[in-house]
């Protein structure tokens, strides 16, 4: 063989071998570059430090955003109750992302707070259904409902309402007592039931005043508020009639939402002793005035005594107005 023929051969065969030796290198980086794309767009997952359930059950995804669908739905175990927490520290988050390859790595201080959603039935909720079953039993006017063996308001899943019914009532007309079965959220679904007793507080509703009043404060008709007030303890000359307050000065301080007596209020002070008034006799059809002086305090509606400055005579006459007084 030619020297030619072997240097032609060689040349040959060492072209082969640079395109083989591109074409693995061209694969190699397609291959490098496939994997850094994917490996780019997985993100790691990230861990809850609150997590908010309203399943009997705590799953994957509720302690890790990021894992894959299939394994965000599996289930860890149980929730705790309603309204209650449960802590899941750094090891066992650890051992669950292993088992189910989630991308995340713990520190000693990683930490979930797993807390079951709830609503609350309060003893506002229970009054409220007995009333609703004494009203049904035909009992009328205004009361107020006592219950005696619920100290405790009852704590519910997110998913029932927070409502609750009576499904057995004993009341006893004249006494004003009960025993009655409450059940949360209904009788249909009985969640919690509960035996109770009560008694109802018959109560009547009395003006009251919003602010503290001291006497020469002149009361108005937006000084006035109503309250519901037990019928057992309001006093028996307590003023219930907004008509019996309205323009009435205190005779002592008046306390803001305490029922008023009769007592506590009299008419505003319109004449002092030695007030200089305005003196006006009504006689025959006629009507005359002259100038006087008080004698005596006087509010309206008061006799008192005061004095003609003009003739220096003295008279009885009844208070009108401010610094006036008639003489019928």
């Amino acid at each position: 063989m030619k020297n030619t023929d072997i240097k032609e051969m060689r040349q040959s065969v060492f072209f082969m071998c640079m395109i083989t030796l591109k074409s693995v290198i061209a694969g190699m980086v397609l291959i490098f570059g496939v994997v850094f794309i994917l490996s780019s767009s997985a993100e790691a997952a990230t861990l809850k430090t609150l997590s908010v359930v309203n399943d009997d059950v705590i799953r994957v995804g509720d302690l890790f955003d990021g894992a894959n669908e299939n394994d965000a739905i599996a289930v860890l175990g149980r929730a705790p109750q309603p309204g209650n927490d449960m802590t899941i520290r750094a090891n066992t988050l650890s051992r669950i992302a292993m088992k189910y390859q989630i991308d995340w790595t713990a520190q000693s201080t990683d930490q979930v707070i797993v807390r079951r959603d709830a609503h609350v039935v309060g003893m506002d909720e229970f009054r409220g259904a007995v009333k609703d079953a004494l009203t049904t039993r035909g009992v009328e006017g205004s009361y107020t409902v006592t219950l005696n063996g619920l100290t405790n308001a009852v704590t519910l899943p997110r998913t029932v309402p927070a409502t609750a019914e009576v499904t057995d009532l004993k009341y006893t007309p004249g006494r004003d007592d009960f025993t009655a079965t409450l059940v949360t959220p209904s009788a249909a679904n009985p969640v919690k039931t509960i035996n109770v007793s009560g008694v109802i507080e018959r109560t009547i509703e009395v003006p009251v005043l919003k602010a503290s009043t001291r006497n020469g404060d002149i009361i108005g008709s937006t000084d006035i508020e109503w309250i519901d007030v037990a019928q057992r303890v309001l006093p028996k000359d307590a003023v219930i009639d907004a008509d019996r307050l309205i323009g009435k000065t205190p005779t002592r301080i008046i306390e803001m939402g305490a029922p008023v007596r009769i007592r506590d209020v009299s008419n505003p002070q319109l004449i002092a002793r030695g007030d200089e008034i305005t003196i006006i006799v009504n006689a025959g059809g006629m009507q005359l005035t002259a100038k006087g002086k008080a004698m005596q305090n006087g509010a309206e509606g008061d006799t008192i005594r005061a004095m003609n400055v003009t003739s220096n005579r003295s008279l009885t006459a009844m208070v009108t107005g401010d610094r006036t007084v008639t003489v019928q």
